[in-house]
């Protein structure tokens, strides 16, 4: 499992987060609930081992940009969706929760949709 490559989803909130990652079988790997805090966050993903995380997708908002600047900063591969384009995708779930986003923001990440439009 140490080779395998992770997808990861993180659905940012003002105070707190939810981090979600996923492996090329769609198993989860890991589900948290952080403080939106960009060294917290940093610390979960190295957990996983950095150099495994192909991609963090994130939808775009007014406390996403800062957190991920400091991300790619330090090295993380973070994909910043369009908002409205990502949540006909999260749409689909039963259920409405911070983790579902997350889980789905990694798939979003895996199955290649990071080719919806991207803000910088």
């Amino acid at each position: 499992m140490l080779g395998d490559r992770l997808w990861a989803g993180l659905d940012i909130g003002e105070e707190k987060s939810f981090l979600s990652a996923i492996d090329a079988g769609n198993q989860l790997v890991l589900e948290q609930s952080l403080p939106t805090d960009s060294l917290a966050i940093a610390a979960a993903l190295d957990e996983l081992g950095s150099h495994r995380i192909e991609y963090i997708a994130v939808e775009a908002g007014a406390t996403t940009l800062p957190l991920v600047r400091v991300l790619r900063a330090i090295g993380y591969p973070v994909l910043v969706c369009e908002t409205r384009q990502v949540s006909r995708y999260l749409r689909v779930r039963v259920n409405k929760t911070d983790a579902n986003d997350s889980r789905g923001l990694a798939e979003i990440a895996k199955l290649g949709l990071t080719r919806l439009p991207v803000s910088t």
